[in-house]
């Protein structure tokens, strides 16, 4: 007996299956992926920019490096968020501020998930002053000196806030964030997850440029999709999107999409725009 196929429509799938999708459907550049990968069984800091420089993660890595390098107005202070927890956010914050170190760039981490927090550990459980300590009692003499081999002279402390919302929502906060993009190059904030909690909501318009984590099977299109309007509704400006810990067997049809896409060469106004000076400069790096 014959029996009509089922026919699955896109709006029951929920995940994104190429880069494409990602441009059409958020209308922002895709940035890069970041494979799935495993560090040696070494002591902190738990980074593949440092264990494994010349592995295929950290490179990818370097190739998101390149495209906000490339961003037009530059960016000073940059947030990484994604839609849910377990995406990958703190790890890419982590790995990119020690990208950019490498480059002799001066790079301020800032561990913003006031409820989560985990870059403390990623660095080898360091104790001194958090964001919650400037805050509060101010900024003078909270910033570690932490080398790009991970090496920190004066750690910071970690603790939690009673309200982290209020404590985020405070002025000095901006004030803050003012002052460090004109003493560092780069500030990169590791911030709560969008779908969840208010924080990032408050945090994202202090910044210049917000950087979307994206893992598949951890959220789905329509989560993005969602992020990306609230983050838009709070005023953030979106760099754009990666695609974090892809698995081998997806590597080739992701890097194969991604350098046919057409942000890879010209992106529109306002996003990312690269001209023959921009080319030639990233190939000296």
């Amino acid at each position: 007996m014959w029996r009509r196929p089922r026919v699955v429509g896109r709006g029951l799938d929920k995940r994104f299956k190429n880069v494409s999708e990602v441009e059409q459907d958020l209308g922002l550049p895709f940035l890069g992926f970041i494979p799935r990968h495993t560090l040696p069984k070494r002591r902190p800091p738990a980074l593949i920019t440092l264990q494994k420089p010349w592995s295929a993660a950290a490179e990818a890595y370097h190739t998101v490096r390149t495209w906000i390098q490339l961003a037009q107005p530059p960016v000073r202070s940059l947030l990484v968020t994604s839609a849910s927890a377990s995406e990958g956010k703190s790890t890419t914050a982590a790995n990119l501020a020690v990208s950019f170190a490498q480059l002799g760039r001066h790079v301020l981490l800032v561990d913003a998930d006031l409820r989560r927090p985990s870059l403390h550990r990623t660095f080898g459980d360091i104790q001194g002053q958090g964001l919650t300590d400037v805050l509060v009692r101010g900024w003078s003499g909270a910033v570690s000196c932490t080398s790009a081999d991970g090496q920190s002279q004066n750690p910071f402390r970690w603790c939690l806030p009673l309200n982290p919302t209020e404590l985020l929502s405070m002025a000095r906060l901006k004030q803050l964030i003012e002052h460090w993009q004109t003493c560092f190059d780069l500030v990169i904030f590791d911030s709560p997850v969008v779908l969840s909690i208010p924080d990032v909501m408050i945090l994202a318009p202090m910044l210049e440029s917000v950087l979307l984590v994206h893992a598949q099977g951890r959220s789905t299109r329509a989560m993005v999709v969602e992020t990306k309007r609230l983050l838009e509704r709070a005023g953030a400006r979106l760099l754009g999107m990666i695609f974090n810990n892809v698995r081998p067997k997806e590597e080739h049809y992701y890097s194969s999409d991604y350098y046919g896409s057409k942000y890879s060469a010209a992106v529109t106004s306002g996003r990312l725009q690269q001209d023959t000076a921009d080319h030639d400069a990233v190939t000296r790096l």
